[in-house]
C-alpha cells in the first residue's frame, strides 16, 4: 500500500467519524446466487489466503490456508428453474467460490470450470486458462448443495451455491 492510498483512507475515516449515522453504509444484503443460469463477468484471485484452524490427526493448529478464488459479478439472470420463487439477481451482485486444490472434491469442482474454459480457449495449462479467462463474460449455471450437518435458525439445512456448469459467451 502506498502513502497516497493510506492518506485517502484516513481522510475517508475522518469524514465518517465527523459525519452522522446517515453517512454510514447500511449492511449489504448477502444472498446466495439462486439456482439457474446467470450471465456474469468472471475473474480469479490466485493465492487467496484465509485464516483457518487445521485439524490434522487430532492436533489443531492455526495458520493461513491458500485457495484459488473464482469471482463473478452478475450482469443478469438468464433463467431460473420452473416454479422458482427466487428473484433474478441484481446487476453487480458478487459471487465467489474458493478451491483448495489439496482436496480432491475441490479439484473436481475446479475441473468443471477448467473443462469449460479449455473447450472455449483450447487445450492449455490451467494457469494459461485462468489468465485468458480473466474478465470474460460467461453463463454460470448454479445449483445448491445442502449441508448435511449445519442448520439455519428455522431448522432447514444450510445451502451453498455451487457451480454446475460454465459457458463462455
Amino acid at each position: 500500500m502506498n502513502t497516497e492510498t493510506t492518506l485517502d483512507q484516513m481522510d475517508q475515516m475522518d469524514a465518517l467519524l465527523d459525519g452522522t449515522l446517515d453517512d454510514l453504509a447500511d449492511m449489504p444484503e448477502i444472498r446466495l446466487y439462486p439456482e439457474g443460469a446467470h450471465l456474469v463477468k468472471m475473474g480469479w484471485v490466485l493465492n487467496h489466503t484465509i485464516p483457518t484452524v487445521f485439524n490434522v490427526k487430532g492436533n489443531e493448529a492455526s495458520g493461513l490456508k491458500k485457495f484459488i478464488q473464482f469471482k463473478a459479478t452478475a450482469i443478469e439472470t438468464k433463467e431460473l428453474p420452473a416454479g422458482s420463487t427466487e428473484l433474478p439477481l441484481e446487476a453487480g451482485t458478487p459471487f465467489q467460490q474458493n478451491f483448495d486444490l489439496t482436496n480432491e472434491y475441490a479439484q473436481a469442482n475446479f475441473k468443471v470450470i477448467m473443462t469449460a474454459l479449455a473447450n472455449h480457449y483450447g487445450k492449455k495449462t490451467n494457469r494459461e486458462l485462468i489468465t485468458e479467462s480473466e474478465g470474460a463474460e460467461v453463463i454460470l449455471v448454479i445449483k445448491h448443495r445442502k449441508d448435511k450437518s449445519k442448520k439455519n435458525d428455522d431448522g432447514t439445512p444450510v445451502k451453498y451455491a455451487q457451480i454446475d456448469n460454465l459457458q463462455v459467451v
